[in-house]
């Protein structure tokens, strides 16, 4: 099969004037996602510092401050305090 460099073709995707539809149902999900943050911020938290120990485990140690710093800008991120 053979591949035709078209220049006359249309691009691919959505046209232009529907992609404000597509960015509200981004927005929708962020939203949402937001919502279960802040009504499960200590779940989240402690889900965090869980995958924190496993990779920390995984690696034997030898990145162990990287990780804990990881783990930290991710709670910083999502706004959770300890």
């Amino acid at each position: 099969m053979w591949l035709v460099w078209q220049p006359d073709a249309a691009p691919l995707g959505p046209p232009p004037d529907t992609l404000g539809e597509h960015m509200g149902f981004l927005d929708d999900a962020l939203d949402k996602a937001k919502d279960v943050v802040e009504d499960h911020a200590d779940q989240v938290s402690g889900a965090l510092d869980k995958a924190g120990e496993f990779a920390d485990d995984k690696t034997d140690g030898k990145y162990t401050d990287k990780i804990a710093g990881g783990v930290e800008k991710a709670k910083d991120a999502l706004d959770l305090d300890d």
